[in-house]
């Protein structure tokens, strides 16, 4: 049975008009703000612009999502530019989001539950200035969505190819088959353990680095290049307030709060909360069980770049 058939085989309607009207509200926000301001929408747009020419510094960041702009750079007319190609990629990545978080949130609980859900999720404004960027989050959070669905299907070859795809997007997706890795110790330790899902895990696992230097080595000639600029905890101290850079053990805590309002904030506790008392189960256990493997990454990651040399 075909991937596009699992997701697709009932309430295809819905599913169409909710990433149709996604998209619209997508596309009506690049027209408001057509100007990208992001550090990251600069260097991707630098760096497509080094790959095509084959002059200048190139940083090897977001392989997936610098890949894909390069080859639509390729083909689509010169007068487009490619800061408003990176806005689209996001804004389609952005739209399967709403799609993906709905069959999440419906295989959880209810379809009322994933349409209140999903459209919180929209709305956010993060996730909002995301879906219009020259950004890798959008793009990253697709593959990381369906990577969750996968997941909660059983489809496990399926799930290996999207949390490969997530750790090319962005490094923080190699946790991803720290969870996979988990679930196979835990099948070894209930003596279900299967040697073929281990070296299936093996295979997509070794492709990670593998591909990254090879991407790395395009791009600048250097196989090893992708390690020092890329990473996460330089990028994401960078944007944090001395302050708070030395409240190290509640690096992810802060940093949250002072990215959201309230009343986000206030939803997703909610959400949280609803979660461990009314849709307890193994779906559940499994999503909270990738955000803890999140949170320990990003507090980890903060403090080995704060104590190197």
């Amino acid at each position: 049975m075909s991937m596009f058939h699992i997701l697709f085989r009932e309430d295809r309607g819905l599913y169409l008009g909710i990433f149709f009207a996604t998209l619209l509200i997508k596309i009506w926000l690049i027209l408001m703000f057509p100007i990208d301001f992001s550090n990251d929408a600069f260097g991707i747009v630098r760096n497509t612009a080094h790959m095509i020419n084959g002059d200048g510094e190139i940083v090897p960041l977001y392989a997936t999502y610098t890949s894909i702009i390069y080859l639509l750079r390729m083909v689509t007319p010169v007068y487009i530019e490619t800061m408003h190609i990176g806005k689209m990629v996001s804004a389609l990545a952005g739209s399967f989001n709403a799609v993906f978080l709905f069959m999440i949130v419906k295989r959880i609980s209810n379809k009322k539950t994933a349409f209140i859900a999903t459209c919180i999720f929209i709305t956010s404004p993060w996730i909002m200035w995301n879906d219009v960027s020259t950004i890798a989050s959008s793009l990253f959070m697709t593959f990381h969505f369906g990577f969750i669905l996968f997941v909660l299907l059983d489809k496990y070859k399926t799930s290996l190819m999207f949390a490969l795809f997530t750790a090319l997007t962005r490094f923080e997706g190699s946790v991803l088959f720290l969870f996979i890795f988990l679930t196979l110790m835990n099948d070894l330790r209930k003596r279900r353990f299967s040697k073929v899902k281990l070296a299936y895990f093996l295979v997509f696992f070794a492709m990670v680095p593998l591909l990254w230097m090879s991407f790395s080595y395009i791009s600048t000639g250097s196989a090893t290049e992708f390690l020092s600029p890329s990473s996460f905890a330089s990028v994401a101290n960078s944007y944090l307030p001395s302050e708070v850079q030395r409240l190290i053990p509640l690096f992810f805590l802060v940093g949250y709060i002072l990215a959201l309002t309230p009343l986000i904030l206030f939803l997703g506790l909610g959400g949280l909360i609803l979660a461990l008392t009314k849709f307890k189960g193994k779906s559940v256990n499994n999503i909270l069980s990738i955000s803890f493997l999140y949170i320990v990454f990003y507090i980890t990651s903060s403090v080995f770049n704060l104590v190197s040399p």
